[in-house]
């Protein structure tokens, strides 16, 4: 399939364009914080559509059919797709990163 986002931003499935987001809606996995990254043609009927899963930080690969149906998925870390790139992609930095520290009740500015 290739690198993370060189599939296509649409899939014509039966005579209609789908877009990723409305693939993932047809799909039944048109949640609010998923990503989608591409999508792929891999035989006739035979698809598969890439998303960041932000809330697992993984990348899942969706196999389904013309019909919408799953035939399977592959679900793999984050880190094991991106490796040590220094750039971000851009797909990626739509999801929330880990949580910013807070400092203690009554540590900030002017405590004592």
């Amino acid at each position: 399939m290739g690198a993370l986002g060189s599939g296509l931003p649409a899939l014509p499935i039966q005579c209609r364009s789908y877009s990723l987001r409305e693939l993932l809606h047809a799909l039944g996995l048109g949640f609010e914080d998923i990503r989608p990254i591409d999508a792929h043609a891999l035989a006739a009927g035979h698809f598969v559509i890439r998303y960041l899963d932000p809330e697992e930080w993984v990348v899942v690969a969706y196999e389904f059919d013309a019909s919408f149906r799953r035939l399977g998925e592959t679900v793999v870390p984050l880190a094991a797709w991106i490796g040590d790139r220094a750039a971000p992609l851009p797909w990626a930095s739509l999801a929330p990163g880990p949580p910013t520290p807070q400092p203690p009740p009554g540590a900030g500015p002017g405590t004592r």
